[in-house]
């Protein structure tokens, strides 16, 4: 008799790369592949690739771009941009000693309806008061709720990374230094909130 059993599981599909493009921003470029066997099971996966990957541009470095796969056809995946983040050796880098460090978020939605969540710093040419960081955090909240619902998601996430078509990060500086003098402000992190796991 025959110790051997028919049908030791179920055949495997077999695994092989397809390009991941994107669905809004940089909207037909290629942000990466992934190893896909049956179509659904790309579908939720988070590809993580920096701006410099998608410019060109040594500058660029800093900023990390997540992309969310949304849906496959034809063999090919595409992806819907839910975060950005500036990376942690950058971020290290701009906090000095004799300086302070400003964090605050604001939720809002873009014009499009897209809910976002925006983590800004500010960091500060030397030390100040528990009471100044509060009007720079209450001054630079303000203005990103009033630039925010003005802009696409594509324009807004483009204006955080490439300061145009508004130069968000100057108006933050702007709205800064009429506390205190202003050292740096940049982007912490941006999420798509409908989009990400916080």
């Amino acid at each position: 008799m025959s110790s051997r059993r028919g049908g030791r599981g179920k055949r495997r599909i077999p695994k092989h790369w397809v390009p991941v493009i994107a669905l809004d921003l940089f909207r037909g470029e290629k942000i990466g592949a992934v190893l896909m066997g049956k179509p659904e099971s790309v579908i939720g996966r988070v590809l993580e690739v920096t701006l410099r990957d998608l410019t060109g541009s040594f500058e660029h470095e800093k900023y990390k771009l997540y992309y969310r796969v949304t849906e496959v056809e034809d063999g090919i995946v595409y992806g819907r941009f839910c975060k950005a983040a500036i990376s942690r050796d950058f971020r290290a880098s701009m906090i000095r000693r004799r300086s302070s460090l400003v964090e605050l978020y604001v939720d809002s939605k873009t014009s499009d309806e897209i809910p976002v969540r925006h983590f800004h710093t500010i960091v500060t040419r030397y030390r100040i008061r528990t009471s100044m960081k509060r009007a720079i955090r209450k001054l630079v909240s303000e203005k990103l709720l009033e630039i925010i619902p003005t802009l696409t998601l594509d324009e807004y996430v483009k204006s955080v990374l490439f300061g145009s078509p508004i130069k968000l990060n100057e108006e933050l500086a702007q709205a800064s230094r009429k506390i205190c003098p202003i050292k740096n402000v940049d982007l912490r992190k941006l999420l798509r909130t409908d989009m990400i796991r916080r």
